[in-house]
């Protein structure tokens, strides 16, 4: 089993009064790097572009890559990357998600942030959408600007409630699972781009659900929140991730995606890691969690290495229509699937 570790580098989530982006947090991930060179993880910080501009990440993704310790990535929030579609402070109050924009005005945006991140760290190979807000359309989008991995698909898990520019417009990932696929371009022959899903298992209905879902005559349906495990860090709650990684186990998933925020660990800066009490449990948690994952003979790699060594492993893909999927094998225990189709 492989472990990739994926960080959404961003803003920090305390309001500011005349609306600016600040990234204090980002001072704190020196320390976190530390303790994964300690531990082995190689991970992938993926930027947003008001990181990608910040002096205080500099040093630190200089270091990333000169001593080939991780990967640097991007992460598209439109809010803050240029051009803007609409005011800038109203993008940034209301957080939209990248599928609400216009194919034009995306591709304009990712490729300032990709031009950006590649002056400064090297060529991109990984993407994940602010807000996990992918679009099939934007699959050919990153393939034509180089990207060969994209981390924005959490399985189970709907955003079709949630507001951002507009009203209920995020994606809905209920219908995928945890296991890694090929988007199908329909390019024959040429480039592609593996989707690794962030690891979030179905634990299984409450007993009385299933019981009122078998009494009712009704068949097993998406997965309701509480029946969905993250793997990724939430205060009180960070030993589960052991036991995600046991479910993903047994589910047949090769490849853990372990996502987290970089302003959980710098106080204040985060909602749900608010204190430094709360910030140093995290980091013990985090230390014993790293310790399992080698005592268990899992391997951390970064999500490029990871693409790399799989790239081979799928065979031809059937004629691209609508949910079509494509037989896999290797490592990767990859499906395929058509950009602009949906999982069957």
């Amino acid at each position: 089993m492989d472990f990739l570790l994926t960080m959404d580098t961003e803003w920090d989530r305390h309001p500011t009064k005349d609306g600016r982006v600040t990234v204090e947090n980002l001072s704190s991930l020196p320390l976190f790097h530390a303790l994964c060179v300690s531990e082995g993880i190689r991970p992938c910080y993926l930027c947003a572009q008001e990181a990608a501009d910040a002096p205080a990440f500099a040093p630190l993704g200089e270091r990333v890559v000169t001593r080939n310790e991780g990967e640097i990535g991007t992460h598209l929030h439109p809010m803050t990357s240029p051009p803007y579609w609409v005011d800038p402070v109203e993008e940034r109050k209301k957080i939209p998600f990248p599928n609400e924009y216009p194919l034009d005005i995306f591709e304009a945006k990712l490729a300032h942030l990709r031009q950006t991140l590649e002056a400064r760290f090297g060529p991109q190979h990984t993407y994940r959408a602010g807000r996990f807000g992918l679009a099939p359309e934007h699959v050919p989008i990153l393939v034509r600007h180089g990207f060969r991995a994209d981390s924005s698909i959490t399985p189970g898990v709907s955003w079709s409630h949630a507001n951002g520019l507009s009203e209920a417009v995020g994606p809905d990932y209920r219908d995928h699972d945890a296991h890694p696929f090929w988007w199908d371009t329909g390019n024959e022959g040429g480039s592609r781009l593996l989707e690794l899903p962030i690891t979030i298992v179905r634990r299984g209905p409450r007993l009385i659900d299933a019981l009122r879902r078998w009494t009712a005559g009704r068949r097993p349906g998406p997965p309701t929140p509480d029946e969905v495990l993250w793997l990724r860090p939430m205060p009180g709650r960070l030993h589960e991730l052991r036991t995600v990684m046991h479910i993903a186990r047994r589910q047949g998933i090769r490849v853990l995606n372990f996502m987290m925020h970089s302003n959980e660990l710098h106080p204040g800066c985060n909602p749900y890691f608010d204190t430094s009490e709360k910030v140093e449990g995290l980091l013990a948690g985090l230390r014993s969690f790293f310790r399992n994952l080698s005592r268990s003979g899992v391997r951390s790699l970064t999500p490029r290495e990871y693409t790399e060594q799989n790239a081979g492993t799928v065979v031809r893909t059937r004629p691209a229509v609508s949910s079509a999927w494509a037989e896999c094998r290797g490592n990767a225990g990859c499906n395929t699937l058509t950009a602009g189709g949906t999982t069957a």
